[in-house]
């Protein structure tokens, strides 16, 4: 795919939609310019819509930010013009669900595209797709499958569940490959969180998702309504609480596992 033959200024105003781009496969071509058909094929096998195709052929959908060495992260946009109804439904997940760290699950265990697809969760399973796909792009591997599970996360302002630290430098870290493994799930690949509502009236730290390096380094990002950060499985973090907000904190997050990673190949 050539990419000085893309309309830039269009193709900005695409990605800023994240998920939601309109665009059939042919339409995508005529706006951005070819791209080999075995692409197409490739991931029509795998059962992704073409929209979600469409979005995700382009490297820039998405910003590796490098911490360190041995630290990144990744964060890509997606569409809040629909957030009310997105937001309806986690809560309608929530006050459905039972949980005593207030993480609602959508389904159980792990699922594919396809029967993600099946499930059709309103608003949620295309976001889960969304968030695939963009797992993806960074992981660049053949493999048999990729499979998800994914949950609606609650950090209430007052008395959250979850365990949370707010003193500097005793922050409780955790990773998702150590939760799977006692769980006796995947070990992922990558977490995906999509930031659906955030706290306000911040002070100092209050919010923030703190991650850490292997050599103990810590980093912090302030995440925003409307992105979606991906964390490698094993990277620890810890997101701190907002005590003076007004709202509580809500995620769609997920783990992505591939089965049977082969040697290294790029779909695109």
């Amino acid at each position: 795919m050539e990419e000085d033959n893309f309309d830039k200024p269009l193709l900005k105003q695409t990605l800023n939609r994240g998920n939601s781009i309109p665009l059939t496969v042919e339409e995508f071509v005529k706006l951005f310019g070819e791209i080999h058909e075995d692409d197409f094929i490739a991931l029509n096998s795998k059962g992704f819509p073409t929209n979600i195709i469409a979005s995700s052929l382009i490297s820039k959908m998405m910003n590796s930010i490098k911490l360190s060495n041995t630290l990144s992260y990744w964060v890509f946009k997606f569409d809040i013009s629909i957030l009310d109804k997105i937001l309806d439904i986690s809560n309608q997940v929530i006050s459905n669900g039972n949980s005593s760290y207030n993480g609602y699950g959508i389904w159980e265990g792990y699922k594919d595209i396809q029967d993600i697809k099946k499930l059709n969760v309103p608003y949620l399973s295309d976001l889960a797709i969304s968030g695939m796909m963009v797992c993806d792009e960074i992981f660049s591997k053949e493999y048999k499958n990729i499979l998800s599970n994914i949950w609606v996360n609650l950090v209430k302002t007052n008395n959250p569940t979850q365990d949370i630290n707010r003193e500097p430098g005793k922050y409780i870290y955790h990773t998702h490959t150590e939760i799977s493994k006692e769980l006796g799930h995947p070990k992922p690949d990558y977490t995906f969180v999509f930031y659906l509502q955030m706290p306000n009236n911040l002070k100092g730290d209050d919010g923030r998702l703190f991650i850490k390096d292997i050599d103990g380094s810590e980093y912090s990002i302030l995440p925003k309504v409307g992105e979606c950060i991906i964390l490698n499985g094993d990277t620890p973090h810890a997101p701190l609480s907002a005590p003076d907000s007004e709202f509580d904190r809500i995620v769609l997050a997920g783990n992505v596992v591939f089965s049977n990673p082969k040697a290294n190949l790029s779909l695109f």
